[in-house]
């Protein structure tokens, strides 16, 4: 059995406001609906500053707050379903290591000291090694896949693309959500979210989520039980987010905690060139 276990902070202040790179939002002129045959104006941050993403230079993919919970995601490797050109698999060894590959640029060595070759960012923190590069989504505000290389922007070695996650910041009124669901192979899930509204009056909000994810194997190991089944999971993901608006300084502060217990599915290879024999070999 393999455990992974997850634990980041960040704490982000501007002046007036909080910057945070590939920011994608719709936005329409006033309320009214597009006209028949045309598209509704997208809005891009990818290069640092506002852009319409029909005239962008850099190809971006974004997926909405509300597409991810239609949608179901619930860890990294759910997003190349929906994202062009993207490739993130679960390494066999682990539970948490990925190997992340934007337009067949990237790099499957789980080496702590292997650079990887697609930056994953997490509200601006780098994931920089491909262990704990699997972890729950529990509640985004929306995903930015930007493919080719990103070296100037999101730093060294981002030479296949970049995918940044952004958590929702919390919201100005109280509120409580919660969302479950249940699959075969015992697979369900149950979330919940707690919004603080401003708190005793101070412009201070915060939010508090939860997540518990939890699967059988996807085949029966007699000698072991099911919890224990090749491909069996036992997650639990907490998140924070503490937004405090001062005047023309906003300070946001995200924190993340992510422990995966199971089992890594079996796997055999079958088949191999020449030139993959005789390099494993």
């Amino acid at each position: 059995m393999l455990k992974g276990i997850a634990l980041k902070g960040l704490l982000l202040a501007g002046a007036g406001f909080v910057a945070t790179p590939s920011v994608a939002a719709v936005v329409n002129d006033g309320d009214k609906p597009a006209a028949s045959g045309q598209l509704d104006e997208i809005v891009v941050t990818a290069r640092r500053t506002q852009e319409n993403l029909q005239t962008t230079p850099v190809a971006v993919t974004a997926l909405s707050g509300l597409m991810i919970d239609k949608l179901n995601i619930q860890d990294v490797s759910a997003v190349p379903q929906f994202t062009p050109n993207l490739s993130i698999s679960q390494q066999p060894a682990a539970i948490t290591a990925a190997s992340v590959y934007i337009r067949g640029i990237g790099n499957a060595s789980p080496s702590a000291v292997s650079e990887q070759g697609v930056g994953i960012y997490l509200d601006g923190v780098y994931i920089a090694r491909s262990a704990g590069a699997i972890f729950d989504l529990v509640d985004l505000e929306r995903i930015e896949v930007l493919r080719g290389p990103q070296g100037t922007l999101f730093g060294r070695n981002s030479v296949g693309g970049a995918i940044q996650l952004v958590s929702k910041k919390p919201s100005s009124e109280m509120g409580l959500e919660a969302k479950g669901g249940y699959a075969r192979f015992g697979d369900w899930f149950a979330r919940a979210r707690v919004d603080t509204g401003y708190l005793g009056g101070l412009p201070i909000k915060a939010a508090l989520s939860y997540q518990h994810r939890q699967r059988d194997g996807f085949f029966d190991n007699t000698l072991a039980p099911s919890s224990k089944d090749p491909g069996a999971l036992n997650s639990d993901a907490v998140t924070v987010a503490v937004q405090g608006d001062f005047g023309k300084l906003t300070v946001n502060y995200m924190f993340d905690y992510n422990q995966r217990e199971g089992t890594p599915s079996f796997f055999q290879v079958v088949a191999a060139t020449d030139d993959v024999r005789n390099y494993f070999g």
